[in-house]
């Protein structure tokens, strides 16, 4: 499970977004205490305000850390 980012959205089970979908989700359903489990997408615009989504493939709990396939988009 991960949870937390500024600017993010839980993209619903089985959905795969566009960039301007990422984009509307995100500016307009905004929940930054997103928690995921593994599989689960969410989407996220970065510091340069680009669309991304990301893909949580494994949690590793002794090291804190995750690991997510990321597609970025360009504005």
């Amino acid at each position: 499970m991960l949870t937390s980012f500024d600017q993010t959205t839980l993209v619903d089970e089985g959905e795969s977004p566009s960039p301007q979908d990422c984009t509307l989700l995100v500016t307009t359903q905004p929940d930054p205490a997103v928690t995921m489990t593994v599989g689960r997408k969410a989407c996220v615009l970065t510091d340069e305000e680009r669309p991304a989504l990301l893909t949580l493939v494994a949690v590793h709990q002794e090291a804190g850390t995750a690991s997510f396939d990321v597609t970025v988009w360009e504005k």
